[in-house]
């Protein structure tokens, strides 16, 4: 799915037609479109490098198309968490992206009541489905919840894979350049975890999460509901994920949500408790509502000041 949609993308034919013509019930017109295909590729003068596993094609990507290969980076990555003295929590593989998570052992939030604690995200994909990056995340401990965000806050690791256009003579990398680079991931990743989890970069998640307390304790109502409504106009969410959210947000049960104010804190947690339960058997769409979530929670005004809890 993912190739085909480069694949279109490079022929510059608009995904959803080019589906309905591959999939008509009319042999005539399924060799119409693989036709199109094949005259639109024998007349162009790009270049694509094809990103193949078993006969399978999973990228179809620019010649100048960076190769970074994702176990290398997650072998680099599990070296910086073990120096960080960090916990692996979690590892997710989608069809064309790979995820891995380490938590610092370590609570936060008693300020509000809360228990939190806070690791990052390394995602990736060998396929031209966007970058590698690590994140911080936040994970609400409290009974069995497990809802986490992905933040954005700050700026953590981020390669975007572009470099050299590839040529005959630089198609293949030897093992030492191979090598170095691996070297450098490793360092850039090393650096990049440990300014992400440093206790000024904690203070600033711990800030946001704050301000979206002390939103909903200036009072006033909190329209959940047009929110949520936005959001599956944006395409951020389905249907049946909004209304998993609503309940979600509605929950008189504290291992859902947490029972304060409404507000964005509350919202921020439903959704990434319908990332966790809400039947979604895809990982880049559960990890997809974590970050949204995270962009929740950094979307509270600034200038509100948390009072505090009981």
């Amino acid at each position: 799915s993912q190739a085909f949609g480069q694949l279109c993308t490079k022929a510059q034919v608009p995904v959803a037609f080019a589906r309905k013509l591959l999939n008509h019930e009319s042999q005539l017109v399924r060799n119409l479109a693989i036709e199109n295909f094949e005259t639109l590729s024998a007349t162009s003068s790009d270049i694509v490098m094809l990103r193949t596993v078993n006969g399978v094609h999973h990228g179809v990507v620019t010649d100048a198309y960076k190769r970074m290969d994702m176990k290398l980076v997650a072998g680099s990555f599990g070296e910086a968490i073990q120096l960080g003295k960090l916990i692996p929590v979690q590892c997710d593989l989608s069809a064309t992206r790979v995820y891995v998570r380490a938590l610092m052992p370590r609570i936060y939030g008693a300020e509000f009541g809360e228990a939190l604690c806070f690791g990052v995200t390394l995602r990736g994909s060998d396929f031209g489905f966007g970058k590698v990056e690590v994140d911080p995340f936040c994970n609400r401990v409290w009974c069995s919840n497990k809802a986490q965000m992905s933040l954005k806050l700050g700026r953590g690791f981020s390669k975007t894979h572009r470099g050299a256009r590839l040529t005959e003579e630089t198609f293949q990398l030897s093992a030492e350049t191979q090598g170095l680079q691996a070297l450098a991931m490793a360092s850039e990743l090393r650096d990049s975890v440990s300014a992400l989890l440093s206790d000024k970069s904690i203070d600033m998640y711990v800030g946001a999460i704050g301000r979206c307390f002390a939103e909903g304790q200036r009072g006033g109502q909190y329209e959940a509901e047009k929110e949520i409504e936005k959001l599956v106009k944006a395409a951020r969410m389905t249907e049946k994920v909004a209304s998993f959210v609503q309940d979600a947000f509605r929950s008189k049960d504290r291992d859902v949500v947490p029972q304060v104010a409404d507000g964005r804190w509350k919202l921020a947690q439903a959704v990434a408790y319908a990332a966790q339960y809400a039947d979604i058997a895809d990982a880049d769409t559960r990890m997809d509502l974590e970050y949204l979530a995270g962009e929740i929670v950094e979307s509270a005004p600034a200038g509100a000041i948390l009072a505090a809890a009981n």
